[in-house]
């Protein structure tokens, strides 16, 4: 597979989330799989009539991930476990309850 682009992002247990030519994936790191390549999961078109090209990092947060083409479209995807608590997005530490 040739990426035109692709903007990673690593995961807390290292996998790779890759995001380009309209495809967003997560792959295992190259520690973990040496000397192969080894596709967890694919998502095609994950933003509606997108045009393919991406110009920003995915980000992950909170348990969100969020994607942005090049012509600007957003897409937000809630990921894992999702704490019924606020966070600090400094510390990560829950945050007294008001």
């Amino acid at each position: 597979m040739t990426w035109q682009r692709s903007l990673d992002q690593y995961t807390g247990d290292e996998k790779i989330i890759a995001w380009g030519n309209r495809r967003l994936l997560l792959v295992e790191s190259a520690r973990n799989s040496p000397g192969k390549y080894q596709e967890l999961a694919a998502l095609e078109n994950p933003i509606a009539k997108s045009k393919g090209d991406c110009y920003s990092h995915v980000a992950l947060g909170e348990g969100y991930l969020l994607i942005k083409d090049g012509s600007g479209q957003l897409a937000c995807y809630a990921i894992g476990v999702i704490s019924p608590y606020p966070t600090s997005s400094h510390t990560g530490q829950p945050t007294a309850r008001q």
